[in-house]
């Protein structure tokens, strides 16, 4: 969208042609909604990726280097990605296929990334998943990370699992991951912040639902309240499930630890 906001758009993948394009085999982008104008919001937009191998022989199996539930990529627009009322945040869902980089919500601009969520029920993510991310200087609030299924990081690679993140002097702020099953290697945040303050994000292992982790393979796992920011408090760890094994528990470690 040029300058409008983005409601409510629907895309869901289940093949990737190859391509010589992209520095990987596959897409370079998929989006649930793009804003690329110095204005308009995003909100209520899904993507789901339920595979990415070649449609047709030899059904190669490519990738996608970054997913959104929704983006902002001006650094002028001040509007935000997702909101407060119900429904007006995005998603992202990776079921199958591999992925490098996920979000659910992401702006390049000034305003706020609020309650987007990504969720991974199966697939691969190599390489990083952010529920809400900022490169500009907006707040990043009450997004969320669900891993179900699937696999976040590799046998060779380390990944990084964000409930927020911003790298600007945004507030980043009830943030959260909620870890239920499948396998993860490398870190989970909460939330990790610039110059700005990071408050009040947590990680869950297991929920109302799921109080039992045996199946979980999170022993490669490094949990983190918080990392970087202008004085870290009330970051939590909070446990629902037993037989949650984990590599380790930090509270709060500064960015580069």
């Amino acid at each position: 969208a040029y300058g409008n906001d983005a409601e409510n758009n629907h895309l869901t993948v289940t093949h990737v042609p190859s391509s010589t394009a992209a520095t990987t085999p596959g897409l370079s982008a998929a989006y649930g909604a793009k804003i690329v104008g110095e204005g308009g919001s995003a909100h209520g937009n899904v993507l789901k990726i339920t595979g990415t191998r070649g449609k047709n022989p030899p059904y190669a199996e490519n990738r996608i280097e970054n997913a959104y539930g929704a983006a902002i990529t001006n650094a002028h627009n001040a509007d935000n990605v997702g909101g407060i009322a119900d429904g007006e945040g995005n998603r992202v869902t990776v079921s199958g296929g591999t992925v490098d980089h996920v979000y659910g919500g992401a702006t390049q601009g000034t305003g706020a990334v609020v309650h987007n969520t990504a969720m991974i029920t199966g697939g691969a993510v190599t390489t990083n998943v952010y529920g809400g991310h900022s490169t500009g200087n907006g707040a990043v609030a009450s997004n969320e990370v669900h891993i179900s299924r699937g696999t976040v990081g590799t046998a060779t690679q380390t990944a990084t699992v964000y409930g927020g993140a911003a790298t600007g002097s945004g507030d980043v702020t009830g943030n959260s991951v909620t870890l239920t099953g499948g396998t993860v290697r490398g870190k989970v945040i909460a939330g990790a912040a610039g110059t700005g303050k990071v408050e009040h994000n947590y990680i869950s292992l297991g929920d109302e639902s799921n109080r039992n982790l045996d199946a979980a393979m999170l022993a490669a796992a490094e949990l983190i309240g918080a990392e970087g920011g202008n004085s870290p408090s009330d970051n939590k760890l909070k446990v629902y499930a037993k037989n949650a094994k984990v590599k380790s528990v930090d509270q709060d470690r500064k960015s580069g630890s």
